[in-house]
């Protein structure tokens, strides 16, 4: 049994991205994104609410050559620059 003081509602782990730049890509028109890490090069993430999610959002890696072991399995691990579609 859950101690009570858990959260009873729905909740979801959200990986941190950086913000926005002050501008888009030239060439994409696109913003970029990276992975969220701190000193220690681990990920950056909480978990929230699922009320608190408001929309979700397409990332395109912004590699110019693509791994060939990226799959839609894999791709956010192996993967730490996107862009926000």
């Amino acid at each position: 049994m859950a101690p009570s003081q858990w959260p009873t509602e729905p909740l979801a782990y959200v990986t941190w991205f950086s913000r926005f730049k002050s501008a888009p890509d030239g060439p994409t028109g696109m913003y970029k994104v990276e992975v969220a890490v701190d000193s220690n090069r681990l990920l950056q993430g909480a978990i929230i609410p699922l009320t608190d999610i408001r929309q979700s959002c397409m990332l395109t890696p912004s590699k110019t050559v693509w791994d060939t072991t990226w799959t839609t399995h894999n791709i956010l691990d192996k993967c730490d620059t996107f862009f926000v579609n």
